[in-house]
């Protein structure tokens, strides 16, 4: 519908390197590769039909792609699962992962498993740079010390925190 060409409208106003957007539907995944695929890379499930909804990343084009892969949580009871792609610009190379971890109160404890599994993630990591993106529906009574590498930073809070840009 109209939100959904709000965010095409956006995207190509903005041109980012990298798009990353959780609860995509089928309609709307159409949408996103009508309108964007001529300026972006899009990596989602091989098949999408799995679950209600789903993971994107974008990646621009003038970026080359390494590797993509998407892994399922195996704990998760809402079909949660993370993309991770491994790109190159310019001589650096970026992992960037996108991930919508499990929802609602009930699920914190399966939540907390997905967000340490991230953490290892981001710890093996062989770029320069390591980000996770998407909706990690985290309480901050569910963040604890060592649940993720200690240099880990919070992208938003590092970057000065506008609150134009706070959900």
């Amino acid at each position: 519908g109209d939100r959904t060409w709000e965010v095409v409208g956006t995207v190509l106003g903005e041109m980012p390197d990298v798009v990353a957007l959780q609860e995509v539907v089928e309609e709307t995944l159409e949408v996103f590769l009508q309108a964007l695929a001529g300026h972006f890379l899009p990596v989602f499930p091989a098949d999408p039909h799995r679950e209600h909804y789903f993971c994107l990343l974008l990646l621009r084009r003038d970026w080359v792609l390494y590797s993509s892969n998407i892994v399922y949580f195996p704990g998760t009871r809402m079909g949660r699962h993370f993309i991770r792609i491994l790109a190159c610009r310019g001589g650096r190379v970026v992992e960037v992962v996108g991930t919508h971890l499990e929802s609602l109160r009930k699920g914190s404890q399966e939540r907390r498993r997905q967000l340490k599994s991230l953490g290892r993630v981001l710890e093996r990591s062989q770029a320069g740079l390591a980000v996770v993106t998407g909706d990690l529906n985290l309480r901050d009574s569910e963040v604890v010390p060592g649940m993720l590498p200690r240099d880990v930073v919070d992208c938003w809070e590092y970057c000065g925190s506008d609150p134009n840009t706070q959900f």
